[in-house]
């Protein structure tokens, strides 16, 4: 039986993520955003026995300064103090936030910069 609910897991990622910053998309940022912003996607679902879920939520945060990445890091430790070892709960699930890997990305382009933050989420279907 699945348990894994991509829109309203994605749906409550989104709401968490918006009381960090403004500047988050899932999926992908509007021609129209302002730098520094950050992208998320839900990645590699690993489905386990009963109402537990375990998977990896990937953010990438950009910016396009060049050297300067004061706003880069400034949002990237925002984001990371704001998930890991974060929780969200609701009716319907809850979700535990783990820091996997925190990586600098180089890009073609040297004014844009990226980081990669990857946490690992397990979700718990509470209706379950």
């Amino acid at each position: 039986m699945l348990v894994f609910n991509e829109a309203q897991v994605g749906e409550a990622i989104y709401t968490k993520l918006k009381t960090i910053s403004s500047s988050i998309y899932f999926d992908r940022a509007p021609r129209t955003a302002t730098f520094p912003y950050a992208v998320f996607k839900l990645n590699s679902v690993f489905q386990r026995e009963g109402a537990t879920s375990t998977f990896i939520l990937s953010i990438n945060v950009w910016h396009n300064k060049g050297n300067n990445i004061t706003d880069l890091v400034t949002l990237q430790n925002d984001i990371l103090n704001g998930l890991h070892k974060g929780v969200y709960i609701d009716v319907n699930m809850s979700l535990v936030f783990m820091l996997e890997s925190l990586l600098t990305i180089n890009d073609p382009d040297e004014q844009l910069r990226r980081r990669q933050l990857e946490f690992v989420v397990e979700y718990n279907n509470r209706n379950v």
